[in-house]
C-alpha cells in the first residue's frame, strides 16, 4: 500500500523577517485558488470568489485570514522603501538647503558685497551665523535644528535692520515657510509609521499567520486523503519541498543571534518590532496534542 504524504506542522516564528517573508510568498503562490472573475486564466490573488479553496476544503473564512495577515505581513517588509511623503520630504529639504545656504552664504561673504552698509551689516551677524556655514553638509535630522536656530537667531532684535539692509526679510520667510512644511510632514509620516507598527506586533502577527498556515494544512491534508485529486496532490507535496527548502536555508544561516535576523526599521521609524524572537528549536516547546497524528520535521 503506498504511504500517505502529509505536510507536517510548520515552525516560522524563529526565522528572520527575509525568510519569513520568502516562505510566505511562496505558500501564497502555490495556493490552487479558484480562477479569477476576471480572467479566467489567471488565479485570484485575494478571496474574491467567496469560497476558498475548493480543491482543498479550505472555508472561505480561513482563506481571508490567511490573506489579510499576509497581506500585513509583507507590507511590513516593504514598510521602510520610499514613500510618496519621502518623496516630498527629499524636495522640501532641497529646497530649504537652497534657501538656507543663500542667507548663510550672504552673511559669511558679507566681504565682497558691494554696499558699504551691506558688508556692515553682514560683518555685525557673522560671528553670530558663522555656526550654520556647514548645514547643507548636516545630517536630516540636524539640519531641522539648525535650520530652526537659523531662524531664531536671524529674527532676534538686534538683527533686524541687518536682516532688512541684506535683504533677507523674503528668503527667511520662505526658509521658515519650508521648515515648517517639512517638519509637518514628517511628523505626518511618523505618526502613520508608528499607527501602523502598533497595530498589531509582528510576534503576533507570525504567531496568528503559522497557526492559520497549519490549519489551511489540515484541511489540505485532509483532502489529499478523503478527496484525491491531483491538485490536492500537488499542493501537499509543493508545501513540504518549500518547507524543506526553507528550514536548510534557516540551518545553512548558522548561529541565529536576534542581531542578525534582518528586523531592524529605518531610525524614522518609531516603534518597530521590539519583540526579539526566542531561539528555542522548532518543536520543543510546540509540540503537538496525543491526538495529532501529523509528522513533526525535526
Amino acid at each position: 500500500m503506498a504511504r500517505n504524504v502529509l505536510i507536517p506542522i510548520i515552525f516560522i516564528t524563529n526565522w528572520d523577517k527575509s525568510e519569513r517573508t520568502k516562505f510566505l510568498i511562496r505558500y501564497n503562490a502555490a495556493l490552487p485558488r479558484p480562477t479569477s472573475s476576471s480572467n479566467p486564466d489567471q488565479p485570484s490573488v485575494q478571496n474574491e470568489s467567496g469560497e476558498g479553496i475548493p480543491v482543498l476544503h479550505i472555508p472561505a473564512e480561513l482563506l481571508a485570514q490567511f490573506d489579510a495577515v499576509f497581506e500585513q505581513m509583507v507590507d511590513r517588509n516593504k514598510q521602510s522603501t520610499a514613500s510618496v511623503e519621502t518623496a516630498q520630504l527629499r524636495q522640501l529639504d532641497e529646497d530649504r538647503i537652497r534657501v538656507a545656504k543663500y542667507v548663510v552664504n550672504r552673511i559669511l561673504n558679507g566681504d565682497a558685497l558691494p554696499l558699504a552698509a551691506e558688508r556692515e551689516a553682514a560683518k555685525a551677524m557673522e560671528t553670530e551665523i558663522r555656526p550654520y556655514k556647514n548645514i547643507a553638509y548636516r545630517t536630516v535630522g540636524q539640519r531641522t535644528a539648525d535650520i530652526t536656530g537659523l531662524l531664531y537667531d536671524t529674527q532676534k532684535e538686534e538683527f533686524s535692520e541687518q536682516v532688512e539692509t541684506l535683504g533677507l526679510t523674503n528668503p527667511l520667510g520662505e526658509l521658515k515657510n519650508l521648515n515648517d512644511q517639512y517638519e509637518a510632514l514628517a511628523k505626518r509620516r511618523e505618526d502613520k509609521q508608528k499607527a501602523k507598527v502598533e497595530k498589531v506586533s509582528t510576534e503576533q502577527l507570525t504567531a496568528e499567520i503559522e497557526e492559520v498556515i497549519n490549519n489551511m494544512n489540515d484541511y489540505a491534508n485532509a483532502a489529499s486523503l478523503l478527496f484525491p485529486s491531483e491538485e490536492a496532490s500537488t499542493f501537499v507535496l509543493d508545501i513540504i519541498k518549500l518547507y524543506d527548502a526553507s528550514r536548510e536555508d534557516f540551518n545553512k544561516r548558522g548561529p541565529h543571534d536576534s542581531s542578525e535576523d534582518g528586523e531592524t526599521e529605518e531610525p524614522e521609524t518609531p516603534g518597530g518590532e521590539d519583540e526579539t524572537p526566542t531561539e528555542e528549536t522548532p518543536g520543543e516547546d510546540e509540540k503537538p496534542s496525543e491526538d495529532d497524528d501529523r509528522p513533526v520535521v525535526q
